[in-house]
Protein backbone atom coordinates (compact mmCIF):
# COMPACT_ATOMS: atom_id res chain seq x y z
CA UNK A 1 0.00 0.00 0.00
CA UNK A 2 2.71 2.15 0.98
CA UNK A 3 4.82 1.29 -2.26
CA UNK A 4 1.33 2.18 -4.19
CA UNK A 5 1.20 5.57 -2.56
CA UNK A 6 4.66 6.35 -3.51
CA UNK A 7 4.27 5.76 -6.90
CA UNK A 8 0.87 8.05 -7.07
CA UNK A 9 2.61 11.16 -6.12
CA UNK A 10 6.20 10.95 -7.15
CA UNK A 11 7.57 13.40 -9.72
CA UNK A 12 10.48 11.79 -12.10
CA UNK A 13 13.64 14.09 -13.31
CA UNK A 14 12.44 13.32 -17.53
CA UNK A 15 8.74 14.23 -16.19
CA UNK A 16 10.32 17.85 -15.09
CA UNK A 17 12.36 18.09 -17.99
CA UNK A 18 9.68 18.09 -20.14
CA UNK A 19 7.87 20.58 -18.51
CA UNK A 20 10.78 22.94 -18.17
CA UNK A 21 11.19 22.05 -22.14
CA UNK A 22 7.28 22.65 -23.12
CA UNK A 23 7.30 26.16 -21.04
CA UNK A 24 10.52 27.18 -22.64
CA UNK A 25 9.01 25.56 -26.35
CA UNK A 26 6.27 28.13 -25.82
CA UNK A 27 8.02 31.03 -24.61
CA UNK A 28 10.34 30.79 -27.54
CA UNK A 29 7.60 30.38 -30.47
CA UNK A 30 5.27 33.37 -28.96
CA UNK A 31 3.55 34.61 -31.88
CA UNK A 32 2.69 38.19 -30.62
CA UNK A 33 6.43 38.59 -29.67
CA UNK A 34 7.37 37.00 -33.47
CA UNK A 35 5.11 40.02 -34.99
CA UNK A 36 6.46 42.79 -32.86
CA UNK A 37 10.16 41.58 -33.90
CA UNK A 38 8.92 41.55 -37.69
CA UNK A 39 7.24 44.80 -36.76
CA UNK A 40 10.39 46.26 -35.16
CA UNK A 41 12.47 44.95 -38.12
CA UNK A 42 10.39 45.84 -40.78
CA UNK A 43 10.59 50.01 -39.52
CA UNK A 44 14.36 49.54 -38.25
CA UNK A 45 14.89 48.95 -42.37
CA UNK A 46 12.16 51.82 -43.29
CA UNK A 47 14.61 54.24 -41.37
CA UNK A 48 18.06 53.13 -42.88
CA UNK A 49 16.64 53.05 -46.16
CA UNK A 50 15.23 56.66 -46.08
CA UNK A 51 18.46 57.51 -44.07
CA UNK A 52 20.37 56.59 -47.26
CA UNK A 53 18.13 57.84 -49.75
CA UNK A 54 18.67 61.48 -47.57
CA UNK A 55 22.60 61.01 -47.59
CA UNK A 56 21.80 60.10 -51.64
CA UNK A 57 20.15 63.92 -51.89
CA UNK A 58 22.32 65.92 -50.37
CA UNK A 59 24.77 64.20 -52.25
CA UNK A 60 23.01 65.19 -55.43
CA UNK A 61 22.15 68.36 -54.39
CA UNK A 62 25.77 69.01 -53.31
CA UNK A 63 27.06 68.14 -56.47
CA UNK A 64 24.46 69.97 -58.65
CA UNK A 65 25.14 73.45 -56.23
CA UNK A 66 29.08 72.91 -57.37
CA UNK A 67 27.98 72.64 -61.19
CA UNK A 68 25.78 75.63 -60.41
CA UNK A 69 28.67 77.45 -58.62
CA UNK A 70 31.63 76.65 -61.15
CA UNK A 71 29.36 77.71 -64.54
CA UNK A 72 28.61 81.05 -62.18
CA UNK A 73 32.01 82.01 -61.79
CA UNK A 74 33.79 80.29 -64.91
CA UNK A 75 30.81 80.79 -67.47
CA UNK A 76 31.58 77.22 -68.42
CA UNK A 77 29.74 73.78 -67.21
CA UNK A 78 31.97 72.00 -64.55
CA UNK A 79 33.38 69.05 -66.39
CA UNK A 80 31.47 66.05 -65.47
CA UNK A 81 35.00 63.64 -66.09
CA UNK A 82 34.57 62.14 -62.59
CA UNK A 83 34.20 58.85 -60.42
CA UNK A 84 30.96 59.34 -59.24
CA UNK A 85 29.01 60.02 -62.87
CA UNK A 86 29.37 56.33 -63.87
CA UNK A 87 27.87 53.47 -61.98
CA UNK A 88 27.05 49.38 -63.00
CA UNK A 89 23.84 48.07 -63.83
CA UNK A 90 23.79 47.22 -59.39
CA UNK A 91 24.43 50.92 -58.79
CA UNK A 92 28.08 50.72 -57.47
CA UNK A 93 30.50 53.62 -59.05
CA UNK A 94 32.68 52.52 -61.70
CA UNK A 95 36.20 54.22 -60.87
CA UNK A 96 37.79 56.00 -63.62
CA UNK A 97 41.27 56.94 -64.37
CA UNK A 98 41.19 61.05 -64.08
CA UNK A 99 42.63 62.76 -66.65
CA UNK A 100 44.64 65.74 -66.55
CA UNK A 101 42.88 69.27 -67.36
CA UNK A 102 42.93 72.75 -67.82
CA UNK A 103 41.46 74.57 -64.39
CA UNK A 104 39.46 77.53 -65.43
CA UNK A 105 40.42 80.95 -63.76
CA UNK A 106 38.47 83.54 -62.62
CA UNK A 107 38.71 86.76 -65.13
CA UNK A 108 38.79 89.10 -61.67
CA UNK A 109 40.78 88.83 -58.99
CA UNK A 110 40.16 90.17 -55.26
CA UNK A 111 43.26 91.08 -54.21
CA UNK A 112 42.26 93.44 -51.06
CA UNK A 113 39.23 94.58 -49.32
CA UNK A 114 38.64 96.95 -46.91
CA UNK A 115 35.86 98.77 -44.43
CA UNK A 116 35.00 101.88 -42.82
CA UNK A 117 32.50 103.44 -40.49
CA UNK A 118 31.58 107.04 -41.81
CA UNK A 119 28.91 109.39 -40.58
CA UNK A 120 26.05 107.22 -40.86
CA UNK A 121 26.92 104.91 -43.24
CA UNK A 122 28.90 101.72 -43.43
CA UNK A 123 31.67 101.40 -46.28
CA UNK A 124 32.99 98.56 -48.14
CA UNK A 125 35.56 98.53 -50.48
CA UNK A 126 37.48 95.59 -52.61
CA UNK A 127 40.82 95.89 -54.80
CA UNK A 128 40.29 93.87 -58.11
CA UNK A 129 42.91 92.90 -60.53
CA UNK A 130 41.34 92.07 -64.10
CA UNK A 131 43.98 89.01 -65.06
CA UNK A 132 42.15 88.32 -68.80
CA UNK A 133 43.06 89.76 -72.27
CA UNK A 134 39.32 91.36 -72.82
CA UNK A 135 37.75 94.48 -71.29
CA UNK A 136 35.16 93.31 -68.29
CA UNK A 137 31.74 95.15 -68.40
CA UNK A 138 28.39 95.09 -66.76
CA UNK A 139 30.08 95.74 -62.94
CA UNK A 140 27.87 95.24 -60.53
CA UNK A 141 28.54 95.39 -56.59
CA UNK A 142 25.70 93.13 -54.50
CA UNK A 143 25.61 92.48 -50.76
CA UNK A 144 22.95 91.02 -48.52
CA UNK A 145 23.15 91.30 -44.42
CA UNK A 146 23.31 87.54 -42.72
CA UNK A 147 19.44 86.55 -41.27
CA UNK A 148 17.68 90.17 -42.82
CA UNK A 149 14.77 89.58 -45.63
CA UNK A 150 15.87 92.64 -47.13
CA UNK A 151 18.57 95.66 -47.56
CA UNK A 152 17.86 99.30 -47.86
CA UNK A 153 20.38 102.19 -49.07
CA UNK A 154 22.93 100.03 -51.18
CA UNK A 155 24.59 102.21 -53.51
CA UNK A 156 28.04 100.53 -55.73
CA UNK A 157 30.67 102.00 -57.63
CA UNK A 158 33.29 101.45 -59.38
CA UNK A 159 36.58 103.52 -59.00
CA UNK A 160 40.10 103.06 -61.16
CA UNK A 161 43.20 105.39 -59.80
CA UNK A 162 45.22 107.58 -62.16
CA UNK A 163 47.80 110.13 -60.36
CA UNK A 164 46.38 109.75 -57.04
CA UNK A 165 43.20 110.42 -58.20
CA UNK A 166 40.35 108.39 -58.41
CA UNK A 167 37.11 108.42 -61.31
CA UNK A 168 34.40 105.94 -62.07
CA UNK A 169 34.86 103.69 -64.68
CA UNK A 170 31.70 101.12 -65.91
CA UNK A 171 34.37 98.53 -67.37
CA UNK A 172 37.23 97.20 -66.60
CA UNK A 173 40.03 97.14 -69.11
CA UNK A 174 42.48 94.10 -69.49
CA UNK A 175 44.95 93.74 -67.42
CA UNK A 176 44.34 96.40 -64.85
CA UNK A 177 44.97 95.91 -60.96
CA UNK A 178 44.10 99.36 -59.95
CA UNK A 179 40.54 99.37 -59.96
CA UNK A 180 38.50 99.58 -56.69
CA UNK A 181 34.64 98.37 -56.21
CA UNK A 182 32.84 99.87 -53.02
CA UNK A 183 29.69 99.21 -51.66
CA UNK A 184 27.83 102.50 -49.21
CA UNK A 185 25.29 100.16 -46.77
CA UNK A 186 22.81 102.13 -44.17
CA UNK A 187 23.50 100.84 -41.02
CA UNK A 188 21.98 97.70 -40.03
CA UNK A 189 20.47 96.97 -36.85
CA UNK A 190 22.75 94.73 -34.29
CA UNK A 191 19.28 93.79 -32.33
CA UNK A 192 20.43 90.66 -30.12
CA UNK A 193 23.38 89.98 -32.00
CA UNK A 194 26.61 91.70 -31.62
CA UNK A 195 27.81 91.08 -35.10
CA UNK A 196 26.38 91.75 -38.69
CA UNK A 197 27.95 89.41 -41.62
CA UNK A 198 27.45 90.62 -44.62
CA UNK A 199 27.67 88.35 -47.78
CA UNK A 200 28.70 90.61 -51.36
CA UNK A 201 29.19 89.28 -54.56
CA UNK A 202 30.39 91.01 -57.66
CA UNK A 203 29.20 90.52 -61.33
CA UNK A 204 30.35 91.15 -64.64
CA UNK A 205 30.87 90.17 -68.12
CA UNK A 206 32.92 88.62 -70.37
CA UNK A 207 32.17 88.16 -73.86
CA UNK A 208 28.68 87.77 -73.36
CA UNK A 209 29.26 85.65 -70.56
CA UNK A 210 27.91 86.60 -67.30
CA UNK A 211 30.37 85.68 -64.51
CA UNK A 212 30.56 86.41 -60.95
CA UNK A 213 33.18 86.56 -57.56
CA UNK A 214 32.47 85.82 -54.75
CA UNK A 215 33.68 88.34 -51.82
CA UNK A 216 34.80 87.04 -47.87
CA UNK A 217 32.02 87.78 -45.44
CA UNK A 218 32.85 91.46 -44.00
CA UNK A 219 31.77 91.97 -40.57
CA UNK A 220 31.10 94.79 -37.94
CA UNK A 221 31.24 94.33 -34.70
CA UNK A 222 29.30 96.63 -32.03
CA UNK A 223 32.24 96.79 -29.90
CA UNK A 224 34.86 97.41 -32.86
CA UNK A 225 32.00 100.57 -33.75
CA UNK A 226 32.32 101.94 -30.26
CA UNK A 227 35.96 101.44 -30.30
CA UNK A 228 36.48 103.57 -33.53
CA UNK A 229 38.18 100.81 -35.02
CA UNK A 230 36.18 101.05 -38.47
CA UNK A 231 37.41 105.04 -38.59
CA UNK A 232 39.45 106.63 -41.66
CA UNK A 233 42.90 106.01 -41.57
CA UNK A 234 45.09 108.21 -43.11
CA UNK A 235 48.52 106.89 -42.17
CA UNK A 236 47.69 103.41 -43.28
CA UNK A 237 45.11 103.58 -45.85
CA UNK A 238 45.32 107.28 -47.07
CA UNK A 239 43.99 106.52 -51.00
CA UNK A 240 41.67 104.31 -49.69
CA UNK A 241 40.51 106.87 -46.74
CA UNK A 242 40.13 109.58 -49.43
CA UNK A 243 37.99 106.57 -51.97
CA UNK A 244 36.08 105.99 -49.02
CA UNK A 245 34.89 110.09 -48.28
CA UNK A 246 34.37 110.29 -52.13
CA UNK A 247 31.61 107.11 -52.10
CA UNK A 248 29.56 108.84 -50.20
CA UNK A 249 30.09 112.96 -51.21
CA UNK A 250 28.55 114.98 -53.90
CA UNK A 251 31.64 117.12 -56.26
CA UNK A 252 31.71 119.44 -57.72
CA UNK A 253 34.64 121.07 -59.98
CA UNK A 254 35.95 124.78 -59.89
CA UNK A 255 38.29 126.65 -62.10
CA UNK A 256 40.60 128.73 -60.26
CA UNK A 257 41.89 131.93 -61.58
CA UNK A 258 45.81 131.42 -60.18
CA UNK A 259 48.30 128.11 -60.23
CA UNK A 260 48.51 125.33 -57.56
CA UNK A 261 52.07 126.91 -56.80
CA UNK A 262 50.72 130.13 -56.35
CA UNK A 263 50.32 131.90 -52.69
CA UNK A 264 46.49 132.26 -53.42
CA UNK A 265 45.49 128.52 -53.09
CA UNK A 266 48.13 128.00 -50.04
CA UNK A 267 45.79 130.57 -48.77
CA UNK A 268 42.93 128.83 -49.63
CA UNK A 269 44.17 125.75 -48.13
CA UNK A 270 44.60 127.45 -44.94
CA UNK A 271 41.42 129.16 -44.70
CA UNK A 272 39.96 125.68 -45.38
CA UNK A 273 42.14 123.93 -42.73
CA UNK A 274 42.95 121.45 -45.29
CA UNK A 275 45.41 118.35 -45.07
CA UNK A 276 47.38 117.03 -47.39
CA UNK A 277 46.56 113.21 -47.77
CA UNK A 278 48.08 112.51 -50.75
CA UNK A 279 50.10 113.70 -53.87
CA UNK A 280 46.80 115.36 -55.38
CA UNK A 281 44.19 115.59 -52.16
CA UNK A 282 43.62 117.38 -49.41
CA UNK A 283 40.74 116.77 -46.54
CA UNK A 284 39.09 119.00 -44.55
CA UNK A 285 37.81 118.05 -40.96
CA UNK A 286 35.61 120.59 -39.56
CA UNK A 287 32.54 120.29 -37.28
CA UNK A 288 30.25 121.88 -39.80
CA UNK A 289 31.51 120.56 -42.71
CA UNK A 290 33.96 117.60 -44.26
CA UNK A 291 35.40 118.00 -47.50
CA UNK A 292 38.03 116.69 -50.41
CA UNK A 293 40.02 118.68 -51.97
CA UNK A 294 41.49 117.24 -55.28
CA UNK A 295 44.09 118.95 -57.52
CA UNK A 296 42.94 117.78 -61.61
CA UNK A 297 45.02 120.15 -63.17
CA UNK A 298 47.14 123.47 -63.21
CA UNK A 299 43.73 125.59 -62.00
CA UNK A 300 40.79 123.57 -61.71
CA UNK A 301 40.23 121.21 -58.39
CA UNK A 302 37.23 119.11 -57.08
CA UNK A 303 35.37 120.24 -53.56
CA UNK A 304 33.26 116.74 -52.53
CA UNK A 305 31.15 117.41 -49.73
CA UNK A 306 28.57 115.15 -47.70
CA UNK A 307 25.06 117.18 -49.28
CA UNK A 308 25.19 119.91 -51.64
CA UNK A 309 23.99 122.20 -48.64
CA UNK A 310 27.23 121.82 -46.79
CA UNK A 311 29.04 121.82 -50.56
CA UNK A 312 27.93 125.47 -51.17
CA UNK A 313 28.77 126.23 -47.34
CA UNK A 314 32.28 125.53 -48.58
CA UNK A 315 32.13 127.59 -51.68
CA UNK A 316 30.57 130.60 -49.93
CA UNK A 317 33.19 130.23 -47.30
CA UNK A 318 36.18 130.41 -50.12
CA UNK A 319 34.73 133.55 -51.84
CA UNK A 320 33.35 135.31 -47.94
CA UNK A 321 36.54 134.34 -46.12
CA UNK A 322 39.29 134.74 -48.83
CA UNK A 323 37.67 136.90 -51.88
CA UNK A 324 38.65 134.36 -54.05
CA UNK A 325 36.47 134.61 -57.53
CA UNK A 326 36.17 131.35 -58.70
CA UNK A 327 33.73 129.71 -61.57
CA UNK A 328 31.56 126.56 -61.47
CA UNK A 329 32.54 124.49 -64.17
CA UNK A 330 30.35 121.30 -63.00
CA UNK A 331 28.53 119.92 -60.84
CA UNK A 332 27.67 116.08 -60.06
CA UNK A 333 24.05 115.69 -59.03
CA UNK A 334 22.29 112.32 -57.94
CA UNK A 335 19.38 113.76 -60.09
CA UNK A 336 21.48 113.03 -63.69
CA UNK A 337 22.53 109.72 -62.56
CA UNK A 338 19.13 108.64 -61.73
CA UNK A 339 17.37 109.82 -64.99
CA UNK A 340 20.28 107.83 -66.73
CA UNK A 341 19.41 104.76 -64.91
CA UNK A 342 15.48 105.25 -65.76
CA UNK A 343 16.52 105.46 -69.29
CA UNK A 344 19.05 102.79 -69.31
CA UNK A 345 16.70 100.31 -67.97
CA UNK A 346 13.65 101.61 -70.39
CA UNK A 347 15.68 100.57 -73.32
CA UNK A 348 16.62 97.60 -71.26
CA UNK A 349 12.54 96.80 -71.75
CA UNK A 350 12.38 97.59 -75.41
CA UNK A 351 15.60 96.24 -76.71
CA UNK A 352 17.00 93.44 -74.38
CA UNK A 353 15.21 90.21 -73.38
CA UNK A 354 18.17 89.22 -71.11
CA UNK A 355 16.12 88.70 -67.86
CA UNK A 356 19.67 89.31 -65.60
CA UNK A 357 20.12 92.14 -67.34
CA UNK A 358 16.28 93.66 -66.72
CA UNK A 359 16.73 92.94 -62.99
CA UNK A 360 20.18 95.10 -62.79
CA UNK A 361 18.78 97.86 -64.55
CA UNK A 362 15.58 98.23 -62.34
CA UNK A 363 17.68 97.53 -59.16
CA UNK A 364 19.80 100.65 -60.25
CA UNK A 365 16.79 103.03 -60.97
CA UNK A 366 15.18 101.92 -57.49
CA UNK A 367 18.19 102.61 -55.82
CA UNK A 368 18.40 106.08 -56.97
CA UNK A 369 14.95 107.20 -57.35
CA UNK A 370 13.64 107.49 -53.93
Amino acid sequence: MDCFDDDIFEFSDKDEDACISKITSRKEFNPIEEHLAKQLNSIQYRIDRAKNELEEIKETVQHISNNLLHKAVFGQDKSVDSDNDLYTVEGEPVLKKKHEEDKPCNFLVLKEQWQYVLFDKWIIGVVLQNVSFQTLNELRFYAFPKGTSEIHGVVSAFWEEENDLWKRVNAILSKRDNVVATLVLDPMDFNENTLVQIYGTISYENLDMELQIAVPVVTFTSRDILRGTYKLNYSQQPKYAVLALKSVFVETILELPYQFDSENFVDLLRCLDAKKIVKNAYCVENAEYYAVIETLSANKIKISAKTMSRLKLILRIIQDESSIPITKLEEFSCVEEAAEALIEELETYLGDPNLARIQRARIKSDLLIP
